[in-house]
């Protein structure tokens, strides 16, 4: 065979396949919704903050949450199973997940921040521990979604067997939980920046809720958002049922997904979740940020590394 004989061979190419790219209900949509110019410089551009406590305050709680259910389970030690975990089992995997935060470049900048962090660890796993570990039935539970354009992306902390309620049609026995290392909006001084923060918190859980049904065929019964900081509003360790009761109370924001007024916002949770995608899209066609019209939080701002030229930032700049 000659090599001529290939002349007229004629090959086609390849197309290249489409890649849609992947939006996160946290990290993109929400971030973007408290500070499009944060968002920009540090997720899209790709900026290290020198002050990001709140990244290591949620990374800390909910890695740690994460070792105190396997060690329930018996998946880290068998000899534990279903025994509560004490306080030195929360000490000793706080003091290793936050060494290997801190070879990350991640800190808490102070002590009080780290001993804040390990006793809201330790009073939920006091409150919640016996209530909670037993019926969980997974963690870490990724959904995603094609929207058009793009794939939407939620990972819900915790899926809840509640089995022993009574479960409509339609729905499953299973309640998503959240964990917020902030606090509950509804309890704070009521000001613009709490009830969008609020609203945008109810909208992450009726996403969520639809992403489980595009999964499974089924709602979750509810949506629990868990806001860790308030079990912090005690000085001293509360004890009494009615105490834990009323910081359990004020902790937690609950969302009825077999309300049909609930219900009825998902669409529209759905629609305004897809037009922050193509406000982010927009964003980084001409890669310009913007600063909010309205200031966000406080604690946002404060430990924000562009605070200093902010043109709409606190007017009583401060280090955190």
């Amino acid at each position: 065979m000659s090599w001529s004989d290939f002349n007229n061979l004629n090959i086609s190419q390849r197309e290249s396949p489409i890649v849609l790219p992947s939006y996160s209900v946290t990290s993109d949509i929400l971030s973007f919704q408290v500070c499009p110019r944060q968002y920009g410089f540090f997720t899209y551009r790709g900026y290290k903050s020198e002050h990001n406590v709140q990244f290591w305050f949620g990374t800390i709680i909910h890695q740690v949450l994460d070792k105190l259910h396997l060690q329930y389970k018996g998946l880290l030690n068998p000899l534990l199973v279903n025994q509560l975990p004490s306080n030195e089992d929360i000490s000793r995997y706080f003091t290793q997940i936050n060494s290997s935060l801190r070879a990350r470049g991640i800190r808490a900048y102070n002590k009080e921040n780290e001993n804040r962090a390990l006793e809201i660890l330790k009073r939920f796993n006091q409150y919640e521990g016996l209530r909670l570990y037993p019926k969980i039935k997974d963690t870490e539970c990724a959904f995603q979604s094609q929207r058009g354009t793009f794939i939407l992306k939620g990972v819900v902390d915790i899926l809840k067997d509640i089995s022993e309620e009574i479960i409509p049609e339609g729905y499953e026995a299973v309640e998503i939980l959240d964990y917020k290392a902030s606090k509950n909006p509804l309890y704070q001084e009521n000001t613009p920046q709490n009830q969008r923060k609020l609203r945008n918190y109810q909208f992450q859980l009726l996403v969520y809720a639809q992403l489980y049904r595009e999964r499974t065929g089924y709602y979750p019964k509810k949506g629990i958002l868990y806001f860790l900081n308030d079990l912090m509003d005690a000085t001293e360790t509360p004890h009494s049922p009615e105490q834990i009761l009323m910081l359990r109370n004020q902790a937690t924001y609950v969302v009825d997904f077999t309300n049909e007024a609930e219900l009825d916002q998902i669409h529209h949770a759905m629609t305004e979740f897809e037009s922050v995608v193509q406000q982010i899209e927009n964003c980084k066609q001409v890669d310009c940020w913007d600063p909010p019209q309205s200031h966000p939080d406080r604690d946002t701002c404060d430990t924000c590394d562009m605070r200093w030229d902010c043109p709409h930032g606190p007017p009583d700049l401060r280090y955190p």
